[in-house]
């Protein structure tokens, strides 16, 4: 009985519509332009209504504990959608599943997602008799791509082991090696990986999703001598996605001071000890920071040494 049932699985996974230009294409996973510029994405359903409250539950509840849990993405609304609604538009139709679009390019497409919550004419009995399994399972592939990934086996490195053909637009960026447990796959023998992110798939969706600018101190800890300045090097700071970043400086003895560069010389007039931080911006409202100190030592310090010379 279960290995009918993975049959039948197997036969039903979601397809991604594409057009002949994208299928050109002959590099795989993510595809960089369709990345979403913010975090916080817009769903709604284009047939909202009470018969379908507790299964669209389900869907909301499958995204909530994959690519919200493990980044900092965010999907937000889940009503009905308007005529001008943005984001993902969510129609729920007795069919195959898929997105007719990648990433940001579904923004405000009416239709362009479609989920199955009846089974009746896709799927078989298998989604039919386990329709929360199934609808939870595939919108977690199906949101996979809504953030711009591509199909796994896509990808120019597949073995040929992994027998299902390539489908649907194709990406432009390789993370990591060929995933076979990625919820992207359908060559994964746990279909659709049973809704579980692989360590694949989440240090993707955190390498373009997680857009807070990361400050990184050369030193864990700096020192100078009163009357020279100190060097203060930030420069291995950056922002995932490769955004210009701002930097303001606060550094501990009621100085504050900005720059367009991580690295900074600052002269402290007073002997102490003295916590700087350094926070970096990109412009749209994300921030990261980190503090270092900053050890300033008088004259006092060399006399053990001298006194060790002279003696």
């Amino acid at each position: 009985m279960l290995k009918k049932f993975t049959i039948l699985i197997a036969l039903a996974s979601p397809f991604l519509l594409f057009n002949k230009a994208s299928a050109d294409i002959s590099r795989g996973y993510p595809l960089k332009s369709s990345i979403w510029k913010y975090n916080d994405i817009p769903v709604c359903w284009e047939n909202f209504g009470q018969s379908t409250s507790a299964e669209r539950e389900w869907v909301r509840s499958a995204i909530h504990n994959s690519w919200e849990k493990h980044s900092q993405v965010s999907f937000h609304g889940w009503g009905q959608c308007q005529r001008s609604s943005s984001g993902i538009r969510i129609s729920v139709e007795d069919k195959g599943p898929h997105v007719k679009k990648l990433g940001r390019y579904l923004d405000g497409y009416r239709n362009g997602m479609v989920l199955n919550f009846t089974y009746n004419n896709w799927g078989g009995d298998a989604c039919k008799f386990n329709r929360q399994w199934c609808s939870e399972v595939i919108a977690v592939h199906e949101f996979g791509h809504a953030l711009g990934f591509a199909h796994e086996q896509n990808r120019p490195d597949t073995p040929d082991s992994c027998k299902d053909a390539p489908q649907g637009t194709n990406g432009d960026i390789l993370i990591g090696p060929w995933d076979k447990d990625s919820v992207m796959n359908y060559c994964n023998p746990r279909y659709n990986n049973h809704g579980q992110l692989s360590a694949t798939d989440i240090k993707m969706v955190r390498q373009f999703y997680d857009l807070d600018p990361v400050v990184i101190f050369s030193q864990e800890a700096y020192a100078a001598f009163l009357g020279n300045k100190v060097t203060l090097d930030a420069s291995r700071s950056y922002h995932p996605k490769g955004d210009n970043l701002d930097f303001l400086w606060d550094l501990g003895d009621g100085n504050v001071d900005s720059s367009s560069v991580p690295v900074y010389e600052h002269q402290y007039l007073s002997r102490g000890t003295y916590s700087v931080t350094l926070t970096a911006s990109d412009g749209a409202r994300r921030s990261g920071a980190d503090t270092v100190t900053v050890n300033v030592y008088g004259v006092e310090v060399l006399i053990p040494a001298l006194t060790l010379l002279l003696n």
